[in-house]
C-alpha cells in the first residue's frame, strides 16, 4: 500500500502533466485564461489518481467523487462557457505584468500554469486523507461535511447565476451587480467557494491525521481574500465603474455575507 506522501507526490505529478497539456493549448491560442479549465479539471485528475493507487472504502470513494465531481463539473462548464479565444482575463494580464523575474511572457505563463498546478495539488490534501480512511462506517464529520458542502455548492452556483443574469440583462454599463447574494457580499461566489473547501476539510476530520486537511481551506481563504481573488478583482472593478463601485464597497461586506451598511 502506498503511503500518503507517495500518493500526494503522484497526484502532484499528474496535475502538473495536465497543466503542461493546457500550456501547449495556450501556445496555440495565446490565451492565458485557458488555465482556469486546467484548474477545475486538476481536482478530478487528482481523484482519478487516487482511484488507481489508493486503498480504502469504496463507498467513501464514491461519495467524495460525487461531491467533487459535481463541484468541478459545474465549475468547468461555467468557465468553459465564459472562455473566449479572442478575449483574455484581465486578472492574469495584471498578475503577469507584475512578475519581473523574466522578460519572456511565455516563461511567465509557464510558471503561472505550474504554480496553479502546485496550489491545486496542495488543496487536494483533504481528498487524500479521506481516501486513506478504510473504515466501513461514515463518521459524523463526513455527514456534516456533505451538508456544509451542499450549502457551499448552492451558494456559489446561485451567485454565478445571478451575476450571469445581471450581465445578460445588459445592466453592467449602468452600475454594479447588487442583486440577490451580491447585495450582502461583494464576492459571494468567493465566500461560498471557501465554504465548499471547509466542507472537504470537515469530511477529512473523520480520518487519521484529518486535521491536516484544515490547511486547505486556510490556503483558499488566503488566496481569495488577499492574493488573486478580491484585491485584483476589486482593482479592476474600481477602474471600470469608478464611484459606483466605491459606493458599493462602502455599503457591502467584502467577503462574509452581511446586511448592507446603509
Amino acid at each position: 500500500m502506498w503511503g500518503l506522501f507517495e500518493l500526494w507526490g503522484t497526484g502532484f505529478l499528474w496535475i502538473e502533466v495536465l497543466m503542461m497539456i493546457f500550456f501547449v493549448i495556450y501556445l496555440l491560442f495565446r490565451n492565458v485564461s485557458i488555465v482556469d479549465l486546467g484548474w477545475s479539471l486538476s481536482f478530478l485528475c487528482f481523484l482519478g489518481m487516487l482511484w488507481f493507487f489508493a486503498e480504502g472504502n469504496f463507498w467513501r470513494y464514491l461519495l467524495l467523487t460525487i461531491v467533487v465531481g459535481a463541484w468541478a463539473g459545474r465549475l468547468t462548464f461555467y468557465l468553459g462557457r465564459r472562455f473566449s479565444p479572442g478575449r483574455d482575463d484581465p486578472r492574469y494580464e495584471r498578475i503577469l505584468s507584475r512578475w519581473v523575474f523574466s522578460s519572456s511572457l511565455t516563461v511567465k505563463v509557464l510558471c503561472l500554469y505550474l504554480l496553479q498546478g502546485a496550489i491545486a495539488s496542495f488543496l487536494c490534501l483533504p481528498f487524500l486523507l479521506i481516501f486513506s480512511n478504510g473504515g466501513s462506517q461514515f463518521s459524523p464529520w463526513e455527514v456534516y461535511g456533505v451538508l456544509v458542502w451542499s450549502v457551499g455548492f448552492w451558494g456559489v452556483a446561485t451567485a454565478d447565476s445571478q451575476l450571469a443574469r445581471f450581465r445578460a440583462e445588459g445592466l453592467l454599463g449602468e452600475g454594479v451587480c447588487s442583486i440577490g447574494l451580491w447585495k450582502y457580499s461583494r464576492h459571494p461566489n468567493y465566500f461560498f467557494e471557501f465554504i465548499v473547501w471547509v466542507a472537504y476539510a470537515m469530511m477529512a476530520l473523520g480520518s487519521s491525521w484529518g486535521f491536516l486537511g484544515l490547511m486547505s481551506p486556510c490556503l483558499m481563504f488566503y488566496l481569495l481574500v488577499w492574493v488573486s481573488g478580491i484585491p485584483i478583482t476589486e482593482e479592476i472593478a474600481r477602474e471600470k465603474y469608478g464611484q459606483a463601485y466605491e459606493l458599493y464597497q462602502q455599503k457591502t461586506s467584502a467577503f462574509f455575507p452581511w446586511r448592507p451598511r446603509f
